[in-house]
């Protein structure tokens, strides 16, 4: 089964017609479409959106003339109802979902569950429709690059947490160069910029679960910019050139992020320890571009807690001790088990 919204997420970026293609038996719910010219009727205006929907019109036809598209079964005990409750589609998937063997569904209030149970008890795995991108490229269906690529479309559209991984971040900003010491973006630099300025410009990004993405974003770039480092290749004026551009457009201001956390003051300084401590980890052979990541180090994450570096210093020396040990502990056991 997959929602309305999941479903236009798939045809904006290019995937319906290959989900279609993939042999897989799909379920939507008759109103689905009716929500769809009701839209449409009211902003006839928008020949984009015109365009989208007899694009998804068509793909449902071929689909659903081949057999490999259904419509979902309404609901019994909703029947006849006419409340808002009732008009919903996930109720008549809540009633009984055992044609399907699994659920897409984008909805926040959702994305806290892995199962979808319907009243007879029945359970299907509940996904979204970065999910099931995830699925097609596991089966071989959709290739790393046609990935990629479906991600930058639903950036370009402000879909809600779109993920950024390091990989990929790191072939966006490899692939750049840099004049004047600045870098001249790509589509996909400038995609992922103007992206996560949007997000943050709104409060779309206000629960204790956001944080989870947010923290993803920063360690993403902190990564990215390990890897930047450790490049001996790379001439060092165009690793701080691209180190800046990921500090200024990728990591999240720590106070933005913290607004909405419930520990927000204690958190901001492990916060910043952390993301200070990962902006090591890219240790060059090279005594000239360790000095240089030193000075970067020094201006781009230990100006901002002045005067309270020394407190984020210390934390940063206590986390790489811990790692140190724990470390040690692992190499230890590891070659007690050999000997044995």
């Amino acid at each position: 089964f997959i929602d309305g919204l999941a479903l236009r997420y798939l045809q904006q970026a290019g995937l319906l017609q290959p989900l279609i293609n993939s042999g897989h038996a799909i379920s939507i719910h008759k109103n689905t479409v009716d929500e769809w010219r009701a839209l449409l009727a009211t902003e006839p205006q928008t020949e984009e959106m015109k365009a989208a929907l007899d694009d998804i019109r068509l793909v449902l036809k071929e689909g659903l003339l081949s057999g490999k598209v259904q419509f979902l079964t309404p609901s019994k005990r909703q029947r006849g109802q006419l409340n808002e409750i009732a008009l919903l589609p996930v109720m008549d998937l809540l009633e009984d979902i055992s044609p399907v063997e699994a659920a897409v569904v984008d909805d926040r209030m959702f994305a806290d569950n892995s199962l979808l149970t319907d009243s007879n008890g029945i359970t299907v795995p509940l996904l979204s429709s970065l999910d099931l991108l995830d699925t097609l490229v596991a089966r071989g269906t959709m290739c790393a690059e046609e990935y990629r690529d479906a991600l930058h479309t639903l950036r370009a559209r402000c879909f809600f947490c779109i993920p950024i991984s390091p990989v990929d971040l790191l072939l966006y900003i490899e692939c750049t160069s840099v004049h004047d010491g600045q870098i001249r973006e790509t589509a996909e630099l400038r995609g992922i910029r103007e992206y996560l300025a949007r997000l943050h410009s709104t409060d779309v990004l206000c629960t204790q679960s956001d944080l989870e993405y947010l923290d993803s974003i920063w360690n993403c770039g902190t990564l990215a910019i390990a890897k930047l480092w450790a490049n001996e290749t790379m001439p060092i004026l165009e690793t701080v050139a691209k180190a800046d551009w990921i500090v200024a457009n990728v990591i999240p201001n720590i106070e933005l992020v913290m607004r909405f956390a419930l520990d927000g003051p204690d958190r901001i300084g492990q916060v910043i320890a952390n993301r200070a401590g990962a902006n090591l980890l890219g240790i060059s052979s090279s005594a000239e571009r360790r000095q240089a990541q030193a000075k970067w180090f020094e201006d781009s994450s230990l100006a901002d807690p002045l005067p309270a570096n020394a407190d984020v210093l210390e934390q940063i020396a206590t986390q790489a001790s811990d790692v140190l040990v724990r470390r040690t502990r692992e190499i230890a056991i590891e070659l007690k088990r050999r000997d044995s």
